[in-house]
């Protein structure tokens, strides 16, 4: 029979044991922090593959971010969503980042998303092959579709339609995986096509004229309250970003089987489709930005040369050349 005081020890010691196993519990409980809510709006091309990638193979999620993808027509509606404050980061447009900022709308570019080379025939302007329109002077009096106004694809389209003469045309604006039934319908007679559209329109259209590199300058733009309330979910962004990137390298054909699933292409397509490059670190070519801002300049989108320092945020990948990119 156990003593009262060997009792009343024995008892103490498990108490003692019971209440450093509950304070431990509460400490561990107390270390794990929430996932950070991310709200990503985007438009379905080939260029974000790596977002794509880091939410489908659980990138994201392993470095604490709960991210919700929203598709989006373009650039401008993305703008308004961030500007209320119902995104937190959104694929932009260079044009609308820079309009957005004359107009003190806090939002940044804080990385580019990719950007091709001159001549792989990612981006251009087509027709049908049976059409009776030979060439960009043909183009006068004609429907021509894509996407918003005030984003990379329409800025280009108007300039090649400026530097060819092309006049009483009629632009229409149509969301990205909409341009490829509209051209094929003869809704439009000819149409800005981007990858995966330019793929997937190949057997049917041929190209009037190659508009090459268009994306350089575009990127990932975060709202500015976003950014100074959660540095490090940004960081861990573009680390989850990284290691998608290293996957689509060396897991194409896998890479290319997401990429159907987010564009709504069949796997066919994404097998073909001519994938941009991307920049391990995503950062911000300035030269692209310095080349928009000539073009923005000379056909009286702006009067005066923005400071970058307002449109891009260096701190979280850095910057580059788009001449310095292999």
């Amino acid at each position: 029979m156990m003593s009262e005081g060997k009792g009343k020890a024995w008892f103490l010691r498990i108490l003692v044991l019971v209440v450093a196993l509950l304070v431990a519990a509460v400490g561990y409980a107390g270390n794990e922090t929430a996932p950070q809510k991310v709200r990503f709006g985007y438009f379905p091309i080939s260029t974000l593959l790596p977002v794509y990638v880091a939410q489908d193979k659980g990138y994201f999620a392993a470095n604490g971010l709960q991210v919700t993808m929203t598709e989006i027509p373009g650039s401008p509606s993305v703008m308004v969503a961030l500007a209320a404050g119902q995104l937190d980061v959104g694929s932009m447009s260079f044009i609308s980042t820079v309009l957005a900022s004359k107009k003190g709308v806090p939002v940044k570019l804080l990385a580019s998303f990719g950007y091709s080379k001159v001549g792989q025939g990612m981006n251009g302007i087509y027709v049908l092959k049976g059409s009776a329109i030979k060439n960009m002077a043909d183009l006068s009096g004609k429907k021509i579709g894509g996407n918003m106004k005030g984003t990379e694809p329409w800025f280009w389209t108007m300039d090649a339609l400026t530097t060819h003469n092309v006049s009483n045309y009629r632009y229409i604006e149509l969301g990205t995986l909409d341009v490829p039934p509209s051209l094929k319908s003869g809704t439009v007679d000819a149409a800005f096509l981007t990858e995966p559209a330019t793929t997937m329109m190949r057997n049917d259209t041929r190209a009037l004229i190659d508009l090459g590199n268009i994306f350089g300058a575009c990127g990932y733009a975060f709202a500015d309250a976003f950014v100074s309330k959660n540095p490090d979910a940004v960081k861990a962004w573009f680390r989850s970003l990284k290691t998608a990137i290293k996957f689509i390298r060396e897991n194409n054909d896998e890479a290319r089987k997401i990429l159907a699933k987010y564009t709504r292409i069949t796997p066919e397509i994404a097998k073909k489709s001519i994938l941009p490059l991307w920049d391990d670190q995503s950062r911000i070519l300035v030269d692209e930005g310095e080349r928009e801002i000539a073009w923005m300049k000379k056909y009286k989108l702006i009067s005066e040369t923005p400071d970058l320092n307002k449109v891009f945020d260096y701190r979280f990948t850095g910057k580059a050349k788009l001449t310095e990119m292999k």
